[in-house]
């Protein structure tokens, strides 16, 4: 933790992605105000940069800037939690990432995040744009350890099971019952 600037006990709460206005990132500062021991690290740079540290001054924010390879995984698993603000991400990569990295994930109930994130299962789903929402859902993932291991085992098994080999897997699953199917003169149904 201490190679992302966190403190002994803080909770951390993990962004990754391009700083930039269509991310929502604007809601980051003020989730995480009034959430008792809870640091954001901020990994990524991008045109909303400067004006979002500006925001953040007094705030429990490490911004780290671009990172990828062994520093990026760093980042992952000195996290606590894993924050996806934006509504318009079509998929949303970096929440397989936290996933897979054992995160629990808080997501706007928009886009791709709602093909990945189960409310209540392996994360939480927040009214996009709505601070008030993704506030409490930090909050309520935070103040319970054990629920926030479960969530971010529960993310890994999904994320495992969306890995290259696992789709390859299932799609020759498909072929081979399709081709016996067809051995035997039947339609596949």
């Amino acid at each position: 933790r201490a190679a992302i600037g966190t403190q002994p006990g803080e909770r951390v709460v993990l962004y990754v992605g391009r700083v930039a206005a269509e991310k929502r990132v604007d809601l980051l500062p003020e989730a995480i105000r009034g959430l008792p021991n809870v640091r954001l690290v901020i990994v990524g740079d991008g045109p909303f940069r400067a004006e979002l540290q500006r925001r953040c001054v007094g705030l429990p924010v490490r911004f780290t800037g671009y990172l990828k390879g062994e520093a990026l995984a760093v980042a992952y698993a000195s996290a606590d939690a894993f924050v996806f603000p934006s509504d318009t991400d079509t998929f949303g990569q970096v929440i397989q990432e936290a996933m897979a990295s054992g995160l629990p994930v808080v997501a706007a109930r928009a886009g791709g995040a709602i093909d990945l994130v189960r409310h209540g299962y392996n994360g939480y789903l927040f009214t996009p744009g709505v601070v008030t929402d993704l506030r409490a859902r930090l909050r309520e993932l935070l103040a319970n350890d054990s629920r926030r291991i479960t969530q971010g085992l529960a993310g890994r098994v999904a994320a495992e099971r969306r890995s290259w080999p696992s789709v390859m897997d299932e799609l020759m699953g498909y072929y081979t019952r399709a081709m016996s199917h067809r051995r035997l003169g039947r339609r596949p149904g």
